[in-house]
C-alpha cells in the first residue's frame, strides 16, 4: 500500500496540473507604457506604435497575463509548495525511523556477540553466545582451536 502523503501529494498535483500547465498565447499578454501605465492587449504591430496616451515612441514592455500579474494563481503555489513541503518532512521522517530500527537491530545483535583472538595469527572473531566453547577454524592461518567460554556476568 502506498504512504498516504504520496497518494495526497498525487492528487493534489492531478488537481492543480490542469490549470497550471496552458501554454499562454500572445493575446493573454498586456503591453504598458513605462511613462504613463497605460495598459493595451498586446500584439505584434504594437511595437512599431507610439503610446496612444502619452506618445512615447518604443517598444512597449510586457505586464504579464490578463487580469494577473504574476502570471498563475497564488493559492496554486501555496498549495504545490505545501505538498512538496509535506512531502519532503514525511519522507525524512520515514527515513530517520528506518535508520534508527536498522541501528537497533544491529546493534543488539553486536553487543549479544562475544569476542575472542586467534591463537596462531591473532585476527578478531565476534561470535555468538550460543557457540561458546565450540571449535572452529581461523579462516587466514587455518588453525583450528576452541572459541572461549563465555565470561561471568557482572551482578
Amino acid at each position: 500500500m502506498p504512504h498516504p502523503a504520496l497518494l495526497l501529494s498525487l492528487l493534489l498535483g492531478a488537481a492543480f496540473a490542469g490549470g497550471c500547465t496552458r501554454t499562454p498565447k500572445i493575446s493573454d499578454y498586456v503591453a504598458y507604457c513605462p511613462k504613463c501605465g497605460d495598459e493595451t492587449p498586446f500584439s505584434a504591430s504594437a511595437l512599431k506604435i507610439p503610446c496612444s496616451h502619452c506618445g512615447l515612441l518604443g517598444p512597449p514592455r510586457l505586464k504579464g497575463l490578463k487580469g494577473d500579474d504574476r502570471g498563475g494563481s497564488v493559492w496554486g503555489a501555496y498549495v504545490a509548495w505545501g505538498v512538496i513541503s509535506a512531502v519532503l518532512i514525511l519522507g525524512s521522517v520515514n527515513g530517520w525511523i528506518a535508520y534508527r530500527r536498522y541501528q537497533q537491530t544491529h546493534q543488539s545483535a553486536k553487543k549479544s556477540d562475544l569476542r575472542c583472538r586467534c591463537p596462531g595469527c591473532k585476527r578478531k572473531f565476534a561470535y555468538p553466545v550460543e557457540k561458546a566453547g565450540a571449535s572452529a577454524m581461523c579462516p587466514r592461518c587455518k588453525k583450528q582451536f576452541q572459541l572461549p567460554a563465555a565470561p561471568p556476568e557482572k551482578a
